[in-house]
């Protein structure tokens, strides 16, 4: 689902209703640290409101083909860095990159891969928006998904260029203005192998006649998944097609097995998806507790305190997880402040920031995490 319309998800909202309703796979939108959230006041769509249910949350942010031009707002490879790092922090799923040359000469493909490790360092996943049916193959090795037609009629077959990757890509097409002309579009690139598709009148808005669309749709939905724990272990009843999901914090990378161990105590589930890419609702949910203790914590449960802060910060970080490297940037991408957390309660000194919103990241040899920073003084 494509939704680039403001709506402020720390309050009910139509768009949140209906994107709840509808339970997308992915759902393209404007969380707050992504280009139209900063421009909104660093509000908008919250990934913790949709990924619970099974829903990929992906944050815009502009390509301008490879960084060369996108309106009038900063739009260099540096900002759109801090875009990537500032979306990690909003708990999604991953970036959706407009305006992607489909054949990138050497600079773009730089820029591309760029944005594309950044991505894989903090387990987001990444869209690649070329919005045509034709492109160099060099991208697929760059990107998790590919958009590749704006303009799809449900009769299309895939192109040459497609067919190696189709369950990766995503086609949608704009100005369908009946829920019967989007059925047909979403029913005709499940049987032509697409891997995800999206019709409606306007990218801006949800039409009003969603749900009867929702009603409509014929795809076999799978039957939610029962979960059980085992030692250390928690199990699906499906053989394939698992993702595993935290409470709160949303899809694990890389945990699609039968079986899952986490690495820490929380609140779990699966999401299973068939062969249609039709994923069912959320199983039971199993509030997990490690039956022995781990030598180590996940980076992941480090967090940052008080925030928001005025003079000083504390990393709230378990002794076997130091050093610790950081760095402060300001929401343009600009480093401030750097430095290394060599024991526990160090504090570190915030005076020479000025209010506003920044982003910390924490480096162990364990991985890279980043937290939001409010400096108020």
């Amino acid at each position: 689902m494509v939704d680039y319309a403001y709506h402020d998800d720390n309050f009910p909202n139509a768009d949140m209703m209906r994107i709840k309703a509808a339970k997308p796979d992915i759902l393209i939108d404007n969380t707050p640290g992504g280009y139209w959230g900063q421009i909104n006041g660093g509000v908008g769509c919250l990934p913790k409101e949709y990924t619970p249910l099974g829903i990929q949350v992906f944050s815009y942010i502009p390509g301008g083909y490879e960084g060369t031009k996108y309106q009038s707002f900063i739009d260099n490879l540096d900002t759109n860095l801090m875009r990537v790092n500032l979306i990690a922090a909003d708990s999604a799923t991953g970036v959706f990159l407009d305006e992607v040359s489909t054949f990138p000469d050497a600079a773009s493909k730089a820029y591309l891969t760029a944005i594309y490790q950044e991505c894989q360092n903090l387990g987001l996943k990444l869209i690649f928006n070329t919005g045509v049916d034709t492109f160099d193959s060099w991208l697929m090795d760059h990107c998790d998904y590919l958009m590749s037609d704006e303009l799809y009629d449900g009769n299309r077959v895939p192109t040459s260029f497609e067919a190696p990757f189709i369950d990766r890509m995503l086609v949608i097409a704009n100005s369908v203005t009946t829920a019967a002309d989007a059925q047909h579009i979403t029913t005709g690139a499940y049987q032509h192998g697409f891997g995800f598709s999206y019709a409606c009148e306007t990218y801006i808005l949800l039409p009003t006649w969603m749900e009867d669309y929702l009603i409509q749709s014929v795809l076999p939905t799978p039957m939610p998944p029962v979960i059980t724990q085992g030692g250390n272990a928690l199990e699906s009843s499906e053989t394939t097609g698992n993702q595993w999901y935290e409470v709160g914090l949303g899809e694990i990378p890389g945990e699609v097995g039968q079986s899952f161990e986490p690495l820490a105590n929380g609140s779990y589930y699966v999401v299973v998806t068939n062969d249609l890419n039709c994923s069912s609702d959320p199983s039971n949910v199993i509030n997990f507790t490690l039956s022995r203790l781990r030598d180590v914590e996940t980076l992941s449960a480090i967090q940052v305190f008080p925030n928001p802060a005025s003079e000083f910060v504390s990393v709230s970080a378990d002794i076997n997880q130091l050093p610790i490297t950081y760095q402060v940037y300001d929401q343009y991408g600009r480093l401030c402040v750097a430095g290394t957390i060599d024991f526990e309660g160090q504090l570190l000194p915030l005076n020479e920031l000025s209010n506003g919103l920044y982003l910390i990241k924490l480096n162990s040899e364990f991985g890279s995490v980043a937290r939001k920073l409010v400096v108020e003084k």
